[in-house]
């Protein structure tokens, strides 16, 4: 009996010592995990396509009429993660990393500017064989899926668009940084991150510490490319591009804007009003990350 117990207690004891191991020396392998549990809990697999130039990393999800899913600016196709369980079954979900962003090919001296991207998100959809999706867009991605609208209308059924860029809003603090020619997301030490995911969320998660550290590092090792990528977005065609383009809208369009956003201010919901047939909703309570803070909420809003 004694044994039995030395032995539970012994292997409970390696246990967290390799857990403490593991937080300590490889947080890495935690947000991996967290993904790794995300993708199991809302039935998602990995999956690649070399389309052009790029190789597209992507998560797929459930079967049926097609929804392709594109996230922000530093972002990548896991934060849409924590959403998908809250979305009909009935559907096939297509999440991807933007060439340039996550595990997806970046090329050095490439354009990753909005009608670039836009075209490239076409190619993607044709090479996959997806029969005009609806496409939903985060932020920057909805700039983008909102171009591909314009530009490609037999890519796309219908455009589902969560705070996207693209369009005129009030220069909130974190606008008028960009325009100062800084990049806001980049940070540098635990201090940073909290700065930026008070400007992400309404109420930022808790994480632990060593896990910041390895978020850290690793928006660190993308600064240089943040830097030239925002310097393109905030200048020129790239700027306001599908706003300057709204006559072209031919397909049905629902956007969802967080009342709290503190990146894209919820005013730039006002310039869809002027777009026939626009569906608007706004969220109370959350920040710029709903398919983070809010998933259940703007699953509904999306009404797919």
């Amino acid at each position: 009996m004694r044994r039995g117990l030395k032995v539970v207690l012994g292997a409970g004891l390696a246990a967290l010592l390799a857990a403490g191991a593991v937080y300590q020396f490889a947080p890495d392998a935690l947000i991996e995990a967290r993904y790794a549990a995300e993708r199991l809990r809302a039935g998602a697999s990995e999956h690649t396509l070399r389309v052009g130039d790029h190789d597209w990393a992507y998560l797929e999800a459930g079967s049926g009429a097609p929804v392709v899913i594109v996230h922000g600016f530093a972002g990548s196709k896991e934060y849409w993660l924590p959403l998908l369980p809250h979305l009909p079954r009935e559907r096939r979900y297509v999440l991807v990393d933007l060439p340039g962003w996550g595990r997806s090919t970046r090329i050095e001296g490439a354009d990753y500017g909005i009608p670039a991207q836009a075209g490239r998100l076409a190619d993607f959809i044709t090479a996959l064989g997806l029969e005009r999706p609806v496409v939903v867009g985060h932020s920057m991605g909805g700039h983008v899926a909102g171009v591909l609208g314009t530009r490609h209308p037999d890519k796309v059924s219908a455009l589902v668009l969560v705070a996207p860029a693209g369009v005129r809003f009030h220069a909130n603090l974190f606008a008028q940084r960009v325009l100062a020619g800084q990049t806001p997301f980049n940070v540098d030490d635990r201090d940073g991150w909290a700065r930026l995911s008070a400007d992400l969320f309404e109420i930022p998660p808790w994480l632990p510490p060593r896990v910041v550290d390895a978020l850290v590092a690793r928006n660190q090792a993308n600064h240089a490319f943040h830097d030239r990528v925002i310097d393109v977005l905030r200048r020129g065609e790239n700027a306001f591009l599908l706003e300057q383009e709204f006559p072209l809208l031919r397909v049905p369009l629902s956007v969802v804007w967080c009342e709290k956003d503190r990146v894209l201010d919820v005013s730039g919901a006002e310039a869809f009003r002027y777009v026939p047939g626009a569906r608007i909703t706004l969220l109370p309570d959350c920040g710029h990350m709903p398919m983070m803070e809010v998933p259940a909420e703007l699953a509904a809003a999306m009404a797919l």
